[in-house]
Order: C-alpha cells, then sequence, then structure tokens
C-alpha cells in the first residue's frame, strides 16, 4: 500500500493486474484497447467494488461476458489477502469483497502514517448556520 492511495485505487490496481494475467492468453489483445474500470457496489451485499470490464471487453476479446469473468475471478480469488470474496453475477459484473483484515490494516497504517485518511474523490462544502429561536442572541 503507497502513501495516501485509496482503496479504490488498491482494487483498480489488483483489476489490472488481473487483467494482464488474463490476457496472456490473447495474444492479438492489447491491453491499452481495453477499458479497465472500479465502481463502488450499488447493492452493499454484493460487495464494497464492481466492475463491468467482462461486458465492455468481451467483443474484443471475442468471448462471452460470462465466461471471461469467470476466468477473471478465478485469478482475483488468489488475491486472499487483500479480498475476501470475489465473485460475479449475469450478466458479467465481477463483485469484490475487501476483506476486514486488509481493511483494519488499511485504517491502522492510514492513521499511524499521519494522513489519517485518503482525500476524498468529489469533495462536498457544507454550510451549518445555527439559528436562535431567541431574537436578542
Amino acid at each position: 500500500m503507497k502513501e495516501n492511495e485509496t482503496l479504490k485505487q488498491i482494487v483498480l490496481k489488483s483489476l489490472e493486474e488481473g487483467v494482464d494475467s488474463l490476457i496472456v492468453s490473447f495474444p492479438d489483445v492489447e491491453k491499452s484497447s481495453l477499458r479497465i474500470k472500479i465502481e463502488y457496489s450499488r447493492d452493499e451485499k454484493s460487495g464494497d467494488y464492481s466492475t463491468s470490464f467482462s461486458l465492455e471487453n468481451s467483443k474484443l476479446l471475442k468471448r462471452n461476458p460470462i465466461q471471461v469473468s469467470k476466468e477473471l475471478v478465478e485469478i482475483l480469488q488468489k488475491r486472499t489477502d487483500l479480498f475476501e470474496k470475489v465473485d460475479f453475477t449475469p450478466p458479467g459484473f465481477v463483485n469484490f469483497k475487501i476483506s476486514p483484515s486488509y481493511l483494519l490494516e488499511y485504517i491502522e497504517k492510514s492513521i499511524l502514517s499521519g494522513d489519517h485518511f485518503p482525500k476524498v474523490e468529489h469533495p462536498l462544502k457544507i454550510n451549518l448556520e445555527f439559528v436562535s429561536a431567541n431574537p436578542t442572541g
């Protein structure tokens, strides 16, 4: 884990490494032509993060998205230090659940490094006012 690296960046890096392993069996496909992205899961039950890599790249890989997802899950499940669970849901989404032990280690390192938590990707400013019921003060 690098300093200031968010969990999302760590999961994306792991996904990219998994894609590297996957495309070894596709000599005519260049990694730069593939769309690799990670998103927060919409459903907490599915996991912490998900990717639609299989759906977005199945035509380039000339393979069914479900088959691509199965192969990617098989590769990524080996990262037991980072993931508690990696699975897929049709039509080809791959879901990631961060392991509690990795999450604890990540939080501890963040606190000990003095940079308590990574920067928020899209910070919001909030204006909070206190209005007294007493008009004189």
